[in-house]
């Protein structure tokens, strides 16, 4: 099945109720994910595949990874809420858009910041 993010994005998540970054973000590593989903490794990465769970970040340390623990919050509330499967994947995918997002924006941020004299 395929969804139009584009159009379901605008109808499900209007720039009014974008969601919101955190000021600061936590990174869980993958123990603590498939605890909070309460499922295995295998059926973590078959989810990640499916696009029901976000992908997870790189971190310092060759093939360390995690996941930003917001998107893991806003996905668990999806499900607990009874939504669609349809619903979560447009949700994971608004989830990582915001994330490439945010990472454009403080790029912007650094960037501009107005030198210093000395």
């Amino acid at each position: 099945m395929t969804i139009d993010i584009r159009s379901t994005n605008a109808a499900q998540f209007p720039a009014e109720q974008s969601i919101q970054l955190p000021e600061q973000f936590v990174i869980k590593r993958r123990p603590e994910v498939l605890n909070r989903f309460s499922i295995g490794n295998t059926c973590l990465y078959a989810r990640i595949k499916e696009g029901l769970i976000p992908t997870p970040i790189s971190l310092l340390g060759g093939r360390s990874v995690g996941w930003l623990e917001h998107e893991i919050d806003h996905v668990l509330a999806a499900m607990v809420a009874g939504k669609s499967e349809d619903h979560i994947k447009v949700l994971v995918s608004h989830l990582v858009d915001q994330r490439k997002l945010a990472t454009v924006r403080s790029r912007v941020q650094v960037g501009s910041a107005p030198e210093v004299s000395v």
